[in-house]
């Protein structure tokens, strides 16, 4: 009963103290006591008897998080150590409630540091997750991604790329494909970002999704349309960083070229029958599009050409390779006006778009 009394009053006092208040040493030695204090309770067999237990718990973790946001580091630090504490001490019989409370603090995509502190800890915890409740938490937690992808923070995407593998490994088999369109959709908005960090996180993350999916060819072959259409026909003058986004994305893309995992469901099964994960004619596209640029005057552009270039032919499948060691050549351009791009569209492209 003393625990849990101590409990109740340190919970109390951490709520009432502001996060943005001017740095007071002995707020922040009270902060400091207090977290341990519920740390040490929570690790105390008998609360976790008390009829109010799950609610002491959502109580305890919200308050955590919001302090990951303390203006104080030392705060901040505590705060992360002590949720650490409580999550493995509950985790025995209350893991599902400590996810749920991660989701909610994710859906609200408040601030970066409490944001990020929720997405940690629900990757490290999502393989965890029942598969009973594996649709309901996919439906959830992937048009929040979406929205946390618009954020302009280059720590939000390098937190997202770190943490996506862990949360789709999980949650991609239960996941709607028109869910997963939405969300590639979102990062490939963000492949013409000025920031080069969101560039290549957006880039791994839509590599990601891709490959964690039910149907990982359908989606890498959307996924090189939309980016090609970005940069084609090349006749229009486009920004350095465009051109890097694109060609960057491309080349992690490729490197599945002949590393397709099996999909799982029967409608599916016939696709992958029907077409190729990437068409050939789209991979001469990028081929032709990598000698177009090695004549681009950036050199960041010529370096990124050479690199997507190198990972298109170690990756290269046969009908490409026959094309490219045919004596007469590549037998037109495919990057110009002159050539409507939509009539060399891959067929996976439309039936994921139509779906």
């Amino acid at each position: 009963m003393a625990t849990q009394e101590r409990l109740h009053k340190s919970l109390e006092i951490l709520k009432t103290l502001s996060i943005n208040q001017p740095p007071d040493q002995a707020k922040k030695k009270e902060k400091i006591h207090h977290c341990y204090v519920v740390a040490e309770a929570f690790s105390n067999p008998t609360i976790k008897v008390s009829s109010n237990f799950t609610v002491l718990l959502d109580v305890a973790i919200e308050t955590f998080l919001k302090l990951s946001d303390d203006n104080d580091s030392d705060v901040r630090m505590t705060s992360d150590e002590c949720l650490n504490r409580i999550i493995r001490a509950v985790s025995d019989r209350h893991l599902g409630k400590v996810q749920y409370e991660l989701l909610k603090e994710i859906q609200k995509n408040g601030s970066s540091r409490s944001l990020r502190a929720a997405l940690i800890r629900f990757s490290q915890l999502a393989h965890q997750i029942k598969p009973t409740k594996g649709k309901a938490y996919a439906a959830n937690l992937l048009p929040k991604i979406v929205r946390i992808a618009e954020r302009t923070e280059e720590v939000i995407h390098e937190t997202l790329v770190a943490c996506l593998p862990k949360i789709l490994q999980s949650l991609g088999p239960f996941a709607l494909d028109n869910d997963l369109k939405e969300l590639l959709k979102s990062f490939l908005q963000n492949i013409n970002k000025p920031s080069a960090a969101i560039r290549r996180t957006s880039a791994s993350c839509i590599e990601i999704i891709c490959r964690y999916s039910r149907r990982p060819s359908i989606f890498t072959s959307y996924c090189v349309n939309c980016l090609l259409d970005l940069v084609i026909p090349v006749d229009v003058v486009q920004d350095a960083w465009f051109i890097l986004g694109v060609l960057q994305c491309v080349k992690l893309l490729l490197t599945h070229l002949n590393n397709v995992s099996e999909v799982e469901d029967e409608q599916s099964r016939v696709v992958q029958k029907l077409v190729q994960p990437i068409a050939t004619n789209k991979l001469l596209q990028i081929y032709e599009l990598c000698i177009y640029y090695l004549t681009n005057p950036d050199h960041n552009i010529v370096n990124a050409s050479l690199d997507t270039l190198n990972t298109l032919l170690l990756n290269a499948p046969n009908d490409l390779k026959i094309m490219l060691l045919n004596p007469n050549g590549i037998d037109r351009s495919r990057i110009h006006k002159s050539l409507s791009v939509n009539n060399i569209r891959s067929p996976s492209a439309y039936f994921l778009i139509n779906s």
